[in-house]
């Protein structure tokens, strides 16, 4: 859908259904689980644009040798975002009022998605990422050595370990 209509668009639209689940769970999410059931699903259309779009966006803003690195560092921003989340809802003094910071943190980063994201033609991605790129055959078995073998990977791994397990316990 990204590439026929426009990362803006898509992501936007699917933005929109995301904000209006956010705002809808204040109401319903507190009354029935079947609401905050779909209030979450709504919610959490974003996320699934947000995973399909994220490098097109980073590969906009930044040159295609740097890109891998960016989009590892700003996904760290939702692992910190989701620390922070779980770690502050306790002091929050009902579960409306901590529905309702929530709409309001996703309304003012809509607006700031729609003010701040700019489109960038299909043409200069391309032209700029046939200059770079240079197609090498790897087997799944040598990727694998290689993400075992990467020290940093290992890091990150029990770090998202740790991040997770006392949410789970």
């Amino acid at each position: 859908l990204s590439d026929k209509y426009g990362v803006k668009r898509c992501m936007g639209i699917a933005g929109i259904i995301s904000l209006t689940g956010v705002i809808l769970r204040i109401f319903l999410g507190t009354t029935s689980y079947t609401g905050l059931l779909i209030c979450m699903i709504l919610s959490g259309v974003i996320a699934t644009f947000n995973n399909a779009n994220f490098g097109k966006i980073i590969g906009s803003w930044f040159p295609l040798e740097r890109v891998g690195i960016m989009v590892g560092i700003a996904s760290t921003g939702s692992t910190f975002a989701m620390a922070a989340a779980m770690s502050t809802t306790a002091l929050m003094p009902s579960i409306k009022f901590a529905y309702m910071v929530a709409a309001v943190f996703s309304a003012v980063v809509m607006i700031l998605f729609f003010v701040f994201m700019k489109e960038k033609a299909p043409e200069q991605g391309i032209k700029q990422g046939m200059e770079q790129i240079v197609v090498e055959q790897v087997s799944i078995g040598e990727c694998i050595k290689a993400g075992l073998r990467n020290k940093f990977v290992w890091v990150i791994g029990i770090g998202m370990g740790l991040v997770f397990i006392p949410s789970i316990c």
